[in-house]
């Protein structure tokens, strides 16, 4: 029982603490269960009433080239963004699977580090047949 009321008193303390009410003034401390915070004012901080910076407007898909593999064969494929953006994710599509079939072991899709996606696969499974795939890149400018 002391354990659960703890538990609930320190979850009410987070809750309050991550709360979003606003101080009546940016620079007059806050009182929370009787201990203060200090607020920091800075002039390069954002204000309530600033507005974010556009930063990146324009998300573009890029794909790679058809990669065929084989049953029992690995096989890789990455999609590269265009120079001047930027990638931010990305993963593969399967074009061509025959249903009913083991489908292939996707051991790689994460970012080559060259401003592209990279997505290695094993066709290895028992029972698995050739496919074709894609791989995909959302690119930022």
């Amino acid at each position: 029982m002391r354990a659960t009321t703890l538990l609930a008193i320190g979850a009410a303390v987070l809750i309050a603490a991550c709360s979003d009410e606003q101080a009546s003034s940016p620079t007059s401390p806050r009182r929370s269960s009787g201990s203060v915070a200090k607020v920091v004012s800075s002039s390069s901080a954002p204000t309530e009433h600033a507005k974010p910076s556009p930063g990146f407007t324009t998300i573009t898909q890029v794909e790679s080239h058809t990669v065929t593999v084989g049953h029992g064969l690995t096989g890789g494929a990455t999609a590269t963004c265009p120079a001047g953006t930027t990638v931010v994710g990305g993963g593969y599509r399967i074009t061509l699977y025959i249903s009913n079939t083991t489908p292939p072991w996707i051991t790689r899709s994460e970012s080559d580090l060259a401003n592209g996606w990279a997505v290695w696969v094993d066709n290895g499974p028992v029972g698995s047949t050739t496919f074709t795939f894609v791989a995909y890149a959302y690119c930022l400018s």
